[in-house]
């Protein structure tokens, strides 16, 4: 055969090895997420594969820069080892990205989220994604891994021969061809109408073709939304979104007006607990819309206090809820203000305000508070007392991330017993996290994702019930209120997108002798941010530290939530719902410009 014609082969050949490696990887990561599939027809499978194929074309155009220019040296020049060098690039290469989509699948699982740049905090305690799946999911993910690689790498073997080439004029021509068309597939391809001219950048919007999110991520290309992410991760925070005067202007709608606010206490100074539940998605509440029976002794205790029907996550990892909690600070896309040390240190926490008001401070959780610098956020805070995962007999850590919610409510219920009034007392639950394998009978199976999810939201509902029931026949309790909230919302259960509020809306319900109103729902638009406005309100305590947040309970407040995702940021009002996507550069449902003022000023407030 002419030797410029295996020239030719050989660069199709490791083209095609490229295309039909990434078509794999998107066919592992359905069958991994089988139980996303919904009703999906199978054309819209073969629509994302197809549709795929742009971002496939153009990261593999980065793929064979090297290839490309090995084999232009290597036209003018006896590099003998040209081919195996190739070869094993290609080896290398292989290992990586299957390694890359391998996680990206298995994260997809429990977060509904592509591998992006943001994840690779986890780093740093790659415990906490491991802690999330089960062991033979592990060895499930280790298995598809090998067996890919290993495949690939056979495939390529026997499609691919090294051979010696011999330099020719045509062959530097071919070469220097092939590595200067390279521009072309990378960039995105040529426009053909009107005429032929280069077209539009490639990016991510041109594999969004379908309504559901999940037949959009099948189409993206792992490697290449992983550049992408890091991209846009180092440039939104230099995005200027408005001017400086625009911004102000939107934030002073932020600041309360001469309104008053509705008093649901009979004393300033009560006790108060407060209770943060993993992962109690408003999806899971009857009371709210969702699934039935799922968590029955929640239900009931609506009718017993003060429920807040349109409250929401301001973020969507454990992290943003507990900062936004406590700080009463916006999360970022990128992480929330746990992750930024120097910002954290400078944030107001309203726990101080209470400690200095003479309450003995406390915070229980069943898991490890070495992560996320949670353990920076609770000191910050003021707790006196932090009782966690290293706190417990090795006989009581039952769980993969650590203490089941029963003993830890039962331990949190006999040190408030201990405890001298004013207290506020604070726990945060963990059952309800993946892997779900919680101690006790899975009231709704575990033949699912979705299934194991309901099963641990049951047990720690009842978890919870007994706590209250136990706490209800205590003194403390008449002189006590009880704030009951989630951390963030979750992908189980629906197939809404991430980036819509009803993805992150929780509950929050407020119990306790120290109310004056029982079996009562509340409208008003609220969050996280707004828990310290909100109480310090009710307790007469100023506020003024918390520029964010507002009382929801006050009438001349401007009644909104806003939230983050990996994505970009989302505002829910009264009457409107927004979302701007940093990544597609667009506002999802109705324009509101308040939430991408609120971003560009945690951006300069970042610069200080």
């Amino acid at each position: 055969m002419d030797n410029t014609k295996k020239h030719l082969i050989f660069y199709i050949k490791n083209w095609v090895y490229w295309l039909f490696f990434f078509l794999i990887g998107k066919l592992i990561f359905i069958f991994i997420n089988y139980e996303k599939w919904g009703e999906l027809p199978i054309t819209s499978f073969l629509k994302a594969l197809l549709v795929g194929l742009k971002l496939d074309i153009s990261f593999t155009g980065y793929l064979m820069i090297i290839p490309a220019l090995i084999l232009l040296i290597n036209s003018f020049s006896r590099f003998f080892l040209a081919y195996v060098f190739i070869q094993k690039y290609t080896f290398l290469i292989t290992i990586i990205l299957t390694i890359l989509i391998i996680v990206d699948a298995s994260i997809y699982v429990h977060w509904g989220t592509k591998l992006e740049a943001s994840h690779f905090r986890f780093l740093r305690n790659p415990g906490l994604v491991l802690s999330s799946m089960r062991w033979y999911q592990i060895i499930f993910a280790l298995l598809i891994m090998f067996t890919y690689a290993r495949g690939m790498i056979f495939m390529y073997q026997k499609l691919i021969k090294t051979y010696h080439h011999h330099q020719s004029i045509k062959s530097l021509v071919l070469s220097l061809f092939f590595a200067s068309s390279l521009f072309l597939p990378i960039r995105g391809g040529l426009d053909l109408y009107p005429k032929i001219q280069l077209g539009m950048p490639i990016g991510l919007g041109s594999v969004y073709f379908h309504s559901q999110a999940f037949a959009n991520h099948i189409s993206i290309n792992v490697p290449w939304y992983l550049g992408f992410s890091l991209e846009h991760l180092q440039s939104n925070k230099g995005r200027k979104f408005f001017t400086k005067q625009k911004i102000t202007n939107d934030l002073s709608l932020l600041k309360s007006t001469q309104g008053s606010t509705t008093s649901l206490l009979k004393t300033n100074r009560p006790n108060i607990v407060l209770i943060i539940l993993e992962s109690f998605t408003a999806n899971a509440i009857e009371v709210l819309g969702g699934e039935k029976n799922i968590t029955p002794n929640f239900n009931s205790l609506c009718k017993e206090g003060v429920l807040f029907s349109n409250f929401y996550a301001c973020g969507d990892r454990s992290d943003k809820g507990n900062g936004g909690i406590f700080t009463g600070h916006p999360s970022f896309p990128e992480g929330s203000v746990l992750m930024q040390t120097n910002q954290l240190e400078k944030q107001k926490f309203f726990p101080l305000k209470l400690k200095k008001e003479g309450y003995k401070m406390a915070y229980y959780y069943g898991g490890s508070i070495d992560f996320f610098n949670f353990n920076v956020l609770l000191s910050s805070s003021g707790f006196e007392k932090i009782i966690s995962k290293s706190n417990y007999k090795k006989e009581e850590i039952l769980q993969k991330w650590g203490v089941p919610d029963h003993i830890t409510f039962n331990r949190f219920l006999q040190d408030i017993n201990q405890e001298q009034s004013p207290f506020f007392y604070s726990i945060f639950s963990l059952s309800s996290h993946a892997p779900f394998d919680i101690p006790a009978k899975m009231g709704f199976g575990s033949d699912t994702e979705d299934n194991s999810f309901r099963s641990s939201l049951y047990y720690t509902d009842k978890a919870l019930g007994n706590f209250i029931t136990e706490a209800k026949r205590q003194e403390w309790w008449s002189n006590t209120l009880c704030i009951i909230l989630a951390d963030h919302g979750v992908d189980y259960l629906n197939t809404i997108p991430r980036h819509d509020p009803k993805k992150n809306q929780i509950p929050m319900l407020w119990l306790g002798g120290a109310l004056n109103k029982q079996d009562t729902i509340i409208a008003n638009v609220g969050s996280q941010m707004d828990i310290p406005n909100t109480l310090l309100a009710q307790l007469k305590i100023p506020a003024n530290n918390f520029m964010y947040g507002k009382d929801i309970l006050n009438s001349g407040t401007q009644k909104y939530a806003y939230y983050a995702t990996s994505h970009g940021v989302g505002l829910v009002t009264d009457s409107t719902k927004s979302f701007y996507d940093l990544f597609l550069d667009k506002e999802i449902y109705q324009e509101n410009t308040l939430g991408r003022s609120i971003l560009q000023s945690l951006y300069l407030e970042n610069k200080k």
